[in-house]
């Protein structure tokens, strides 16, 4: 018996008929009839009994009945949780991103997201772009914003912000008038930049493979924050792209919840 003929049998028990639980039902009353014997044949056992014009259970559709109001509520409780989920009034979703990401983009995008959607729990996790993107293609979290280059391929990536790496230097400093500044620029020059375990720091290693080099090399819009002004910004020739992506496992499901802050993300920081 499937959730179709459970539904048919309990539409007999509500209406007492063949002819009423067809109309009902929107069936032909042949139809409904020959699926009634079908499930008592199943079953080996009759379900209704005539007493006058009505059909009344027997006992073993007494059992069969009380089954099919259970499912029905069941069902009605499953659906009611299906429609409010579909209107994102639950749910639970984990965002990583690094430390500065975060300092720099989120404080106010994500206390309007809580404002928005309050009912959804909202996890954060701070750390370095290689690790975050580790913990994503392992499932551990929903999505993460990281610089890219994004080295996986199991891996959907959203464009959030295109900006660049800038050098940052005290307006006294030798390199302060210039337009640009290359890799070889900065031979033999102290440099503060991120730890091992965030993106840039490995591009930046990659550039600087050849030469041992170390001004302050961040990304511009941590530069403007930090130093207020104080500092001059001289931009990298070839241009050094300082690009956050928002990503996710392909192919992986995604609940509402977490496609309602991917939404929210997009508008927050694209606009």
């Amino acid at each position: 018996m499937d959730i179709r003929e459970l539904r048919y049998i309990a539409e007999i028990g509500k209406t007492g008929h063949i002819i009423g639980a067809a109309k009902n039902l929107y069936i032909s009353q042949p139809a409904l009839h020959k699926t009634l014997r079908k499930v008592e044949e199943e079953l080996g056992e009759r379900l209704f009994y005539h007493e006058g014009n009505q059909l009344l259970p027997t006992e073993f559709g007494k059992i069969v009945l009380e089954a099919a109001d259970k499912v029905e509520k069941d069902m009605a409780v499953m659906n009611d949780s299906i429609a409010a989920t579909k209107n994102i009034q639950r749910g639970r979703v984990i965002l990583g991103f690094p430390s500065i990401v975060g300092l720099l983009f989120l404080p106010e995008l994500l206390i309007r997201f809580q404002q928005q959607f309050p009912e959804i729990y909202l996890q954060t996790v701070e750390a370095g772009g290689s690790a975050l993107a580790d913990l994503v293609e392992a499932g551990a979290l929903d999505m993460a914003i990281i610089m890219r280059p994004v080295l996986s391929e199991s891996l959907n990536e959203i464009p959030l912000v295109m900006d660049e790496v800038k050098v940052g230097v005290v307006p006294s400093h030798p390199l302060a008038e210039r337009r640009f500044v290359t890799c070889a620029d900065l031979k033999d020059t102290p440099i503060i930049t991120f730890d091992n375990t965030f993106n840039m720091r490995a591009q930046l290693t990659q550039r600087m493979e050849k030469e041992k080099i170390t001004p302050l090399i961040l990304p511009g819009p941590i530069i403007d924050y930090f130093a207020e002004g104080s500092l001059t910004l001289i931009p990298f020739h070839p241009s050094f792209p300082w690009e956050l992506r928002l990503i996710f496992r392909k192919n992986a499901y995604m609940s509402v919840a977490g496609k309602a802050l991917i939404g929210h993300i997009q508008k927050s920081m694209m606009s």
